[in-house]
């Protein structure tokens, strides 16, 4: 007993020693003897529990002892040990542990890792059932992750590329050197187009495999696979540097060679050839719709020049990038696609949306600002409005002093593309050139008309109202607002007009092409609604709509017993006489 309690003693005894100043080197033995004895006492144990690291390694850093604040390597100076066998001992027993024994062994844990990397489809379930029917010793499929992650593999969804031969990859290699030194003037005059397929089912994206980290593009790890099953719609596009082409979405049915000739060739490609001249290259791979007769004859006889592609390399193809980022627009929507109605109108709602800022617009460099230029001039030079800037996102601003649970107190403000709005500066600018050449519009009209205001209108109403009073007659006048008035403007009506003020074709054909196939969403806080067409009307918010309304009225009965006042779709009629009786005659003619 007594030479146990002077063991027991003598740690407390020699600690308070070097509390006292005394050094490692006047310890080293006795310091050593603590630490095997604290070594012992783990090692010694058979309840297979992992107690917690020593309090005499602890507080001085990995490598140093807390009780008399001397390194590991001083330590180990002592004849009886080594360096590692310290390190060795003090490593073997990191941390906690409930102290229940593990179900597997390190030959199982090896095992387990080794069938996940033999097959990386395997979940975890089907491997730990493989491994209780290989050891006898039932463990979970959570027991299975746990070594999985704890050798570095973890659950993830595998890379999907399309499969290729070794001719493929010889005819891929053999294109990527003849165009390595191209520039961006080279490929700024190839437009490349593609076909996709948008499902309303998953694409299979729930098949995980096990992987290490980083090794996402390993050969392993990809699921060679080009074709998806479900409910869609197949879609076209085109894109080329700075600019792209309108998205067209095929109808029910397979695409052939006639379809691709008169849905895709001659309304998209045609035209933009026409816009580029003849240094244009058309792109589009090596489906069979691509390279039927039909294809071919009509690519010669336009004088387009089709550039060779090497089969199954989406990857080579720019617009892959915009398919992939077109599928994330469209899974973030807050009301994602159910029906194909809806995804059609989604896809068109989503390639719309150009993301475009004045702010943007104003420090474009010179270059940009030339292709812009450039693209403007060709939609005078064809006649056509691109469909991408025909997309409104509606606001209704409530009117001042009017109920809000009535979607008539609403004034709808159609918020379109920057670009669109600059195509309609130039195209208003023209319009009101010839308009006031020829002085079409009539001089009561004072809305959105240059140096004309409502101003100009009131004072005219308020000197006819003074001369009267001077020739002691009276006014009378009746104030006239139609309901809706730029909603409920009617296409054909507006075109007859326009032929009958010999617009000039060009500008009527122009028109055309921006009134019609126009549609708008409505945005109601960050809640977007479904599209729809317009049928009728022009967009308030437009530059080009309040002139093309002017036109749309400049035929309104005049009356030489009274006054004609108007600003867009405001009308005052106003009359003046001694006789309030012919007053109201003449109002009532006029009416």
């Amino acid at each position: 007993m007594n030479e146990e309690a002077e063991r027991t003693e003598r740690p407390i005894r020699r600690l308070s020693k070097v509390m006292y100043g005394r050094t490692c080197a006047d310890m080293q033995v006795d310091v050593m003897g603590e630490c095997l004895s604290s070594i012992k006492h783990v090692v010694g144990t058979t309840s297979g529990c992992f107690y917690p690291r020593s309090n005499h390694w602890e507080g001085g850093g990995r490598s140093q002892c807390a009780k008399c604040g001397c390194r590991v390597r001083n330590c180990s100076q002592h004849r009886f040990t080594t360096l590692e066998t310290i390190s060795n001992y003090r490593n073997s027993y990191p941390g906690f542990s409930s102290g229940r024994p593990r179900r597997t062994t390190p030959a199982d844990d090896r095992y387990i890792v080794l069938q996940a990397r033999r097959n990386r489809r395997q979940t975890a379930g089907e491997i730990a059932r493989h491994t209780t029917q290989l050891t006898g010793r039932p463990i979970s499929r959570f027991t299975v992750a746990r070594r999985l992650h704890g050798g570095g593999l973890f659950a993830r969804r595998p890379v999907r590329c399309v499969p290729l031969t070794p001719a493929h990859r010889r005819r891929r290699s053999l294109w990527c050197r003849e165009h390595r030194n191209w520039r961006d003037n080279e490929w700024g005059r190839v437009l490349f187009t593609d076909e996709s397929r948008f499902s309303l089912s998953s694409d299979s994206h729930r098949i995980l495999i096990w992987r290490e980290r980083g090794s996402r593009n390993h050969p392993s790890n990809i699921i060679e696979r080009d074709r998806y099953g479900g409910r869609g719609v197949l879609v076209w596009g085109g894109i080329i540097l700075g600019n792209r082409r309108d998205l067209h979405i095929f109808d029910a049915g397979s695409v052939n060679g006639t379809r691709y000739c008169n849905e895709i060739l001659l309304p998209y490609v045609r035209l933009f050839r026409g816009a580029m001249g003849l240094q244009f290259r058309f792109m589009d791979d090596n489906a069979p719709c691509h390279r039927t007769v039909a294809a071919e004859q009509l690519l010669e006889s336009e004088d387009i020049e089709r550039m060779d592609w090497p089969a199954r390399s989406p990857d080579l193809n720019p617009i892959e990038h915009v398919w992939d980022f077109l599928g994330r627009r469209l899974a973030a929507r807050t009301l994602p696609p159910v029906t194909i109605r809806e995804l059609r109108l989604a896809l068109q709602d989503e390639w719309a949306a150009d993301g475009i800022t004045n702010k943007m617009i104003k420090k474009l460099p010179k270059l940009t600002i030339f292709k812009i230029t450039n693209i403007v001039n060709n939609m005078l030079t064809l006649r056509y409005f691109p469909k991408s800037w025909k997309t409104a996102v509606v606001v209704p601003i409530l009117k001042p002093g009017k109920n809000s649970a009535l979607a008539e107190s609403y004034r709808p403000i159609s918020l379109l593309p920057v670009l669109s709005k600059l195509a309609e500066k130039v195209i208003l600018a023209r319009l009101n050139d010839y308009l006031e050449r020829e002085k079409i519009l009539i001089p009561e009209q004072h809305g959105f008309r240059p140096r004309l205001s409502t101003s100009h209108q009131l004072l005219r109403v308020v000197e006819f109202i003074k001369e009267g009073n001077n020739k002691d007659e009276c006014t009378a006048a009746v104030f006239l607002d139609i309901q809706k008035a730029f909603d409920r403007v009617w296409h054909t009506g507006l075109f007859f007009k326009l032929i009958t003020y010999k617009i000039p074709p060009p500008l009527i054909f122009l028109i055309n092409s921006y009134i019609s196939d126009r549609s708008f969403s409505v945005k109601i806080n960050r809640t977007y609604s479904q599209l729809k067409k317009i049928r009728a009307g022009v967009a308030q918010g437009s530059i080009l709509a309040p002139t093309l309304f002017n036109l749309y009225v400049n035929d309104i009965i005049k009356n030489t017993n009274t006054q004609l006042c108007l600003y867009a779709d405001d009308t005052a009629i106003l009359s003046r006489h001694r006789n309030l009786n012919t007053l109201v005659e003449n109002i009532n003619e006029h009416l």
